[in-house]
């Protein structure tokens, strides 16, 4: 077999080829399927879809032969990577020059006829061949060609799903990953950093209980400064934890819920003051969703309402209603508002939005843990405020 001269951009070729990861891969149906089709489409005994290596020739599927590979780049594969517009047909390859030892053997005779259509990628590039052999000279239709082309099509469809598939997997992957790394973080920073900072914060007050005449005044706000600073980061790993942990929370299992119950549960961790109003309206009294999720979301969006409420008639209005497909719930209040700049980067973790440091705890992770865990309920968070007249946030998850 004559080896023909390497093709224009071959490199580029092969790298396109390569991100298929076709090559020594098992026998699948899909393309065994597409092999026959084509037998039988152009009415020839064998077919074959083969890709073409720097090297080789290696096939994929045979329809009729059995055949691994050829291993030099012959002229047949160097004449349909320069073509790859069109089917290449030989009427007979005993009178040519395409192969030196015809490798290709059907029945005992070996085959002289031979139409081959190029796999060509989105790119441009041929990296492989759909072929039909008969063991005397032939010919094939226009219409035949044309079917050819159709079913090479198609393989290049199963290859880009291939693709696609194979790089989802990759990023499936690297997000798994990721994710555990992030998990040992989140564990490093809530666990392991909590005793050196308690440490710090302890030996800062017993520096200025014991000490605090001999340092002075300067020397005091020193301390308090380290203190503060140690408090702020405490309540920052306490963050990363709260975070974390409520990130990891199912909601795949849906629960029996009572509206009244679960409100019940909820209202006393809020400490509302005497001057702020709690109204409730519930249409619904039993719910099915996941539990623990929504609580940590109702908490979290009626905490906002208690703590950002700038006015000496506070009031807040909670109401959870229904239709055929979803439970509604409303959250609006008279408080202090949100500034319109702070309104795209509420969300962000860590974000802490302008005059909303009421205290240590509050790091600015609450509705980034209401957001997170509304989107794994596959619902929607949707939030409207007025500066200085109030908020209103709502939500719907699905039945």
């Amino acid at each position: 077999m004559k080896v023909a001269p390497v093709p224009a951009k071959e490199r580029e070729r092969l790298k396109a080829l390569n991100e298929y990861a076709i090559l020594n891969t098992e026998h699948e149906t899909a393309y065994d399927f597409i092999t026959e089709l084509a037998s039988k489409a152009c009415g020839m005994p064998v077919s074959a879809l083969s890709f073409i290596d720097s090297h080789r020739q290696w096939f994929k599927s045979c329809n009729g032969v059995e055949i691994a590979e050829t291993t030099a780049f012959s002229l047949l594969c160097s004449q349909a990577i320069d073509q790859p517009d069109k089917v290449l047909v030989v009427k007979d390859l005993s009178e040519s020059d395409w192969f030196g030892e015809n490798p290709f053997v059907h029945k005992g005779q070996p085959l002289v006829f031979y139409a081959a259509a190029p796999i060509v990628t989105p790119e441009g590039y041929v990296v492989g061949l759909l072929a039909v052999f008969d063991t005397k000279p032939n010919n094939i239709s226009l219409e035949h060609k044309q079917q050819l082309l159709l079913l090479a099509a198609e393989v290049v469809t199963l290859l880009e799903l291939r693709k696609k598939t194979r790089l989802l997997k990759q990023r499936e992957d690297d997000i798994k990953m990721a994710y555990t790394d992030l998990e040992n973080i989140a564990h490093l920073a809530s666990h392991d950093l909590r005793t050196p900072l308690n440490n710090i914060i302890s030996l800062a007050q017993l520096i200025n209980e014991e000490f605090g005449e001999k340092i002075g005044t300067d020397g005091g706000e020193y301390v308090k400064f380290i203190t503060e600073t140690a408090y702020y980061m405490s309540d920052l790993v306490s963050s990363i934890h709260s975070y974390s942990k409520a990130s990891k929370l199912a909601v795949d299992q849906h629960d029996r819920i009572n509206t009244l119950e679960l409100l019940m549960e909820i209202k006393p961790l809020l400490k509302i003051p005497p001057h702020i109003r709690f109204d409730y309206h519930l249409d619904c009294y039993e719910i099915t969703a996941p539990s623990l999720a929504l609580k940590q979301v109702l908490f979290h969006l009626l905490l906002n309402a208690v703590q950002y409420c700038d006015k000496e008639a506070g009031i807040i209005d909670f109401t959870i209603s229904e239709n055929n497909t979803a439970w509604t719930f409303v959250i609006k209040d008279n408080g202090e508002g949100i500034a319109e700049e702070d309104k795209e980067k509420m969300y962000y973790l860590f974000k802490r939005l302008r005059n909303r440091e009421k205290n240590g705890e509050n790091m600015g992770i609450g509705l980034a843990i209401v957001k997170r865990l509304i989107e794994k309920m596959h619902g929607e968070l949707i939030a409207t405020s007025i500066p200085g007249k109030g908020s209103t946030f709502s939500f719907s998850i699905p039945k």
